[in-house]
């Protein structure tokens, strides 16, 4: 999806800061089982990009609602649910590039 491969390159740019706070949001939900689905779980980058095409899915088409534990079904509630702390993460760095003047 659009989102996912957006957030590799987004990543690109965060700094060393915010990718050590990913990193460890990735290696507690990997220890406690927190991943939303199988895909995020490759790494962390994979994780990260996971997160964040959740976090922009509010709605799925119903086809898309039942989640087979790979990447189709993910959404915002979920992972507010699964891993709330990846999703204030991703609440709050989108809330900081908000505020950006270009």
């Amino acid at each position: 999806a659009l989102a996912h491969e957006t957030t590799h390159i987004l990543q690109k740019f965060l700094s060393t800061k915010l990718d050590d706070e990913i990193y460890q949001l990735y290696k507690n939900a990997i220890e406690n089982d927190f991943t939303i689905d199988n895909y995020s779980t490759l790494n962390v980058n994979e994780y990260f990009a996971q997160g964040v095409e959740a976090y922009l899915a509010i709605y799925k088409p119903h086809s898309n609602l039942f989640d087979d534990g790979t990447h189709g079904g993910s959404t915002r509630y979920k992972l507010l649910t699964w891993d709330p702390d990846l999703y204030y993460f991703i609440d709050n760095l989108f809330k900081k590039l908000k505020s950006i003047e270009i």
